[in-house]
């Protein structure tokens, strides 16, 4: 009876302390994107085999800017050419497994057809989503003390880039 009181509150002190936590420190983790270090105010974390990390850290790093819409708890990571066209654009929401990918082309073919009066908004949108694309992500974007957190790996490699992982000297390696 001894050993069984001394095993159950050996595990409880396990799962008070977090011992058993699918969220590991940071312990130090660096992001190297094209052979520059970035540096964020908050720290990336590992979490269920994924490094996790500020969106707009690893977004702007890769030359790309982050909308969000509260009202849906939407993330628009998007960029534009010189003369404001969509070259990119995804869409990834709080918790979910999946995010869209809209084809660039439709996406400036409706704005054009709607700057030129040819549809209205609600048509703009639906013409938009032509050719877009749901994509499975391995982790869901979180909120965590108001910052959205991204899985860093399927971010970079929507947008074309290689990730590798350092694991003597934990440094994620994006090129």
């Amino acid at each position: 009876m001894k050993i069984k009181k001394t095993f159950l509150a050996l595990m409880l002190s396990f799962v008070l302390f977090g011992i058993f936590s699918p969220v590991q420190a940071s312990e130090n983790i660096k992001i190297r994107v094209n052979n520059q270090f970035i540096s964020s105010d908050v720290a990336p974390f590992i979490q269920n085999g994924r490094t996790m990390v500020p969106i707009r850290v690893i977004s702007e790093s890769l030359g790309y800017d982050v909308d969000w819409d509260q009202a849906s708890q939407s993330i628009f990571i998007s960029s534009e050419d010189s003369d404001g066209f969509a070259l990119s654009v995804v869409m990834l929401l709080i918790g979910e497994y999946q995010c869209v990918w809209f084809d660039p082309d439709s996406i400036n073919r409706a704005s054009l057809l709607y700057q030129a009066g040819y549809i209205n908004e609600d048509e703009m949108f639906y013409a938009g989503t032509e050719n877009s694309e749901i994509i499975g992500l391995d982790a869901p974007p979180v909120i965590i003390n108001n910052r959205t957190f991204v899985p860093l790996r399927a971010i970079a490699e929507l947008f074309g880039y290689n990730v590798s992982w350092d694991p003597i000297n934990r440094i994620v390696d994006i090129k």
